[in-house]
């Protein structure tokens, strides 16, 4: 047994440790038969799997989504059936749903010659394949090698009762329903899951089409304060007044690591959203979950 991590500052990983996703890659790159029951997927990580499985000539995948139960994001449904359709065009394997529980488990074994030779069992769900590098928030994950033969029959076995007793195919994705998240307001519901990719961060490639395929001549010009960077590299307090940039004042009570963002919209503009939560779409298709609170005359 091996301990496998992260490589997250501040715990970047020494010389001598090895990650999650490092292990994967050589486990899967001796394997001919991939097994994984985990919690969540994403639409990258799905396409990650995809296409290691393709590189590494794995000839028999079998993939465990354990948290959809109560509801599934549409992009990564669109991408199950999207690759359970090739898998089983192709005889490589199935995707599989659980639905008589909800399973949060984090389960990898690496097969050859019909037998499991190496376990990965931590944290990681699979997004652990594709990690968002432009996310603000980065999870750390931990877990461990299983190469004792009989723990790993164990876990085997494990992963084909969830499989026996709980599990759909994912050929029945549609008695999943598609989630609606529910806005940090609390005035009302978002139907973010239709729009929003994994990372919450990015639309989908078919939402971010229907938004350029709308665009207006409509041009809204705002200028936004700052402080300057050479004020900021020179101690200078430019702009720090607005209860909104306290991330640059000096206080030990509330320290923030994130910089906050108002635009003030006069009243007079019209066909502008208000009182109800909103989404700032980006020309790189980045998109950010905005509200208005205030009228400005």
């Amino acid at each position: 047994m091996s301990n496998l991590y992260s490589n997250i500052p501040p715990l970047t990983v020494s010389n001598d440790q090895e990650t999650i996703l490092e292990a994967f890659h050589s486990s899967i790159a001796e394997s001919d038969r991939l097994e994984v029951a985990v919690g969540y997927v994403t639409s990258k990580s799905l396409e990650e799997l995809a296409s290691l499985v393709e590189k590494y000539h794995v000839s028999e995948v079998v993939l465990v989504c354990g948290m959809y139960r109560d509801g599934i994001p549409s992009d990564v449904k669109d991408k199950i059936v999207k690759i359970q359709q090739n898998w089983e065009k192709t005889g490589t394997g199935n995707i599989y749903l659980v639905d008589g529980i909800t399973y949060h488990g984090k389960i990898y074994t690496f097969w050859k010659n019909n037998k499991v030779f190496q376990s990965i069992v931590g944290s990681a769900n699979l997004s652990t394949l594709a990690p968002n590098q432009g996310s603000g928030s980065q999870q750390y994950e931990f877990a461990v090698t299983i190469d004792d033969e009989e723990q790993n029959k164990q876990i085997s076995e494990f992963i084909h009762r969830l499989l026996d007793e709980t599990c759909v195919l994912a050929n029945e994705i549609d008695k999943f329903p598609v989630i609606e998240k529910v806005s940090h307001t609390g005035r009302g519901k978002v139907p973010a899951s239709s729009m929003i990719s994994d990372d919450e961060s990015k639309l989908t490639e078919s939402t971010l089409e229907k938004c350029n395929q709308s665009l207006t001549d409509k041009v809204l010009k705002i200028e936004i304060k700052a402080p300057k960077l050479a004020d900021l590299e020179q101690g200078k307090r430019t702009l720090m007044g607005s209860n909104i940039n306290v991330c640059y004042a000096n206080s030990n009570k509330r320290p923030r690591s994130w910089y906050e963002a108002q635009l003030n919209i006069s009243k007079n503009i019209k066909d502008f959203p208000r009182k109800i939560p909103f989404f700032i779409v980006t020309e790189e298709g980045n998109v950010f979950l905005a509200e208005t609170n205030a009228h400005v005359r």
